[in-house]
């Protein structure tokens, strides 16, 4: 109202808006702030539902119990703050579930094809 208000008694060519006046669309922003510390990237977000509607085994409710973010929430703790490696506690899971298989299935007999590779968060960044 208050832009119109203005408007009022002047001619056309000689009105001028300030930038703060001008509507904003959705397509020149990267990034929507929901909160002081948590932002939506617009093109993350239509991403996921992108693939979420060109997959039929999965579902929308299934799809949006995980964080929507626009970085990883598992490799950092802040955009900028990568989390600590924690390398111990990975080494006694696994030793903790090889003391608890039976020495049948620890050392099996024929060597499975599969190959499995167990990374650190920081190695996925710098290869």
């Amino acid at each position: 109202m208050e832009i119109i208000s203005r408007m009022i008694g002047q001619s056309f060519f000689s009105v001028s808006f300030k930038r703060k006046d001008k509507a904003k669309i959705m397509g020149c922003s990267s990034a929507v702030k929901v909160a002081p510390d948590k932002s939506i990237d617009t093109n993350l977000l239509f991403q996921r539902f992108l693939v979420v509607s060109r997959t039929g085994d999965l579902s929308l409710e299934d799809v949006m119990k995980y964080e929507l973010s626009p970085f990883p929430p598992s490799l950092f703790e802040d955009n900028d703050i990568l989390w600590k490696a924690d390398k111990p506690k990975l080494a006694q899971a696994l030793i903790a579930h090889f003391n608890n298989t039976p020495s049948c299935e620890s050392t099996p007999d024929v060597i499975p094809q599969t190959e499995r590779y167990v990374l650190d968060r920081g190695s996925l960044l710098h290869n």
